[in-house]
């Protein structure tokens, strides 16, 4: 819409830059303007708005204050529907604090007095507000941990984000007010609130810390708690949010967003906010199905609260399920393969060693809470997609641990899945070098310690030939006994050539200038002792895989 000023948008635009306060007043109570004010809102919004300013709050006092009465005489007597998108338009451009928390009054009366399209009117209205929201700056992050996190109140952007939210939530008070007041639209008006109410869990507030700390709240947790109490004034089961999502029926207007319910899960299931009002009726089964992915959506954000309620979160859902077993019908969701992503890169890549620990424990929870064919299907599954020895030999551990208590529980009537043809397919995954003899051996150390412990394990438990390993043996020593000897032997004999070189070059300035090379890592620019101990290191860990090799050679060779 072009803007064509009128004389009185102009005079009131001149008034307010020379500071004359009192003609600007004395114009929007004159009844002769009346007319004007009601039909120029396009206009005089942004040369009000233009005053409302954290600067001009500081530097002319007089104009602001008199521009906060001004914008409220809008509200109040222009016309609803022209003025709230020009009030929206001033919100959703708007960089600056003040105005923004300057708008919300007025921007309140108007969808009260908008008495037709309201739901449309209101949804534009808590989304711009949102918009603005979302464009907050988060904390960076410190890597703090335990009561440390409370230090994150005197951060700037904390303080900031805490500040908007204290007030929005005034905001909102309103229009929850209004709900308890019978209307034709309450049911719909009541989904929008919820919607907008669950997505302030999202960002930026779903970065800060939300713990307890003998019984210390943050400013955050505070928020946090106010808001699961005003949207469980509008519904009691946050399962409905989830359900609401997957609806078709349901439109944009009033699904409210993944992080947002993900937020409000952990508040209620993990941090136990109004736990004791939700429903307790749900399958476990179910509720853990169709609440993996909210777990995902925290953990596939890189920074440390998102995580850390992530792991808070899946934690809980393992509580409820941790005396029963998984079907492996459920694998065919693309949430379990999402979750193992996600999950897999934290244990890796994190920073913060409790942080990977805590990952590591919920992985192994997880992938013991699956039935047999689940557990099989999943190990199976990770150690083909995984690129990490260390976590790949941790699940090839996890096999063997379960192994184990079959032999103990059921030898007898062993299920097919560590035996036999199954058996086999998952020790082809297990005993792959990628270069055969000549892989790196260093890099793959705990995938082969991992593989070697569990073959010897099953030599000298199978004596009955129970799994049909012994059946395998001669394969396997074709396709992975011969070829790791061999790279040991040939690591071996390339490490002890680097130390010799080490040893007899003339070091300047105490930096080796032999290139050295340790499980794909280059050790560029180190003193020559320090590399001499990372080579004699690797030496040790080829005579430990020497050693398990030979040991389980032997026990087939004393079988045979």
């Amino acid at each position: 819409m072009e803007n064509t000023y009128s004389d009185f948008v102009k005079n009131i635009q001149e008034s307010l830059k020379q500071g004359n306060t009192e003609y600007a007043l004395e114009a929007f109570r004159d009844n002769k303007y009346s007319a004007e004010i009601q039909n120029n809102s396009w206009d005089l919004v942004p040369v009000i708005c233009e005053f409302l300013t954290a600067s001009h709050k500081e530097q002319n006092s007089d104009v602001f204050k008199c521009c906060e009465q001004l914008i409220n005489v809008v509200a109040d007597n222009s016309n609803p529907e022209e003025a709230l998108l020009q009030f929206i338009e001033e919100i959703e451009e708007s960089t600056d604090d003040t105005k923004f928390l300057m708008l919300l009054t007025p921007i309140q009366k108007i969808i009260f007095r908008i008495p037709k399209k309201r739901l449309n009117s209101l949804a534009w209205c808590l989304n711009a507000i949102q918009t603005y929201i979302n464009k907050c700056e988060v904390p960076e992050d410190v890597n703090l941990v335990g009561k440390e996190k409370l230090l994150l109140d005197n951060n700037e952007d904390t303080q900031r984000i805490v500040k908007l939210y204290s007030e929005l939530l005034v905001f909102y008070d309103g229009f929850l007010n209004e709900l308890e007041t019978e209307s034709a639209d309450v049911h719909e008006r009541s989904k929008i609130i919820c919607k907008f109410l669950v997505q302030l869990l999202g960002k930026p507030l779903v970065y800060l810390d939300m713990e307890i700390f003998d019984g210390v709240k943050s400013k955050a947790r505070l928020i946090a708690e106010n808001l699961v109490v005003k949207i469980f004034k509008v519904v009691s089961n946050p399962l409905v949010l989830i359900e609401m999502r997957f609806d078709l029926e349901n439109t944009a207007l009033i699904k409210p967003n993944t992080l947002g319910i993900a937020v409000l899960f952990y508040l209620v299931y993990s941090q136990e906010i109004l736990i004791e009002i939700v429903p307790k009726v749900y399958c476990p089964i179910y509720f853990f199905q169709n609440c993996l992915h909210l777990v995902t959506s925290l953990l596939e954000i890189n920074q440390q609260m998102c995580t850390e309620k992530g792991l808070a979160l899946a934690l809980a859902l393992m509580q409820r399920i941790k005396f029963i077993k998984l079907s492996y019908l459920l694998l065919d969701s693309e949430d379990h393969y999402n979750f193992c992503m996600a999950l897999t890169k934290i244990i890796i890549y994190n920073q913060v060693d409790i942080i990977r620990k805590s990952a590591l424990n919920i992985y192994q929870i997880y992938i013991n809470s699956f039935e047999i064919r689940g557990f099989y299907l999943l190990i199976y599954n990770l150690i083909s997609t995984l690129d990490h020895s260390g976590l790949i030999g941790f699940t090839i551990t996890q096999y063997k641990d379960r192994l184990a208590q079959e032999f103990s529980k059921n030898e007898r009537n062993m299920s097919e899945y560590f035996k036999g043809s199954k058996l086999l397919k998952l020790l082809r995954r297990c005993c792959y070098l990628h270069k055969n003899e000549e892989s790196d051996l260093i890099e793959l150390s705990d995938q082969i310690m991992a593989t070697l412990n569990l073959l010897r394990y099953l030599a000298l438990r199978d004596k009955n030939n129970t799994t049909q390993i012994w059946n395998y043996f001669d394969f396997l020593d074709g396709i992975y006994f011969k070829p790791l000897r061999k790279g040991i032997d040939l690591s071996r004999a390339h490490y002890e050539l680097k130390i010799k070189e080490l040893q007899e070059e003339s070091a300047l300035r105490g930096v080796s200038e032999t290139s050295v090379t340790v499980g794909g890592q280059r050790l560029l620019e180190m003193p020559k002792n320090e590399k001499l101990k990372v080579l004699y290191s690797s030496l040790t860990a080829f005579d430990i895989m020497d050693s398990i090799l030979s040991r389980l050679i032997e026990c087939i060779e004393a079988r045979k």
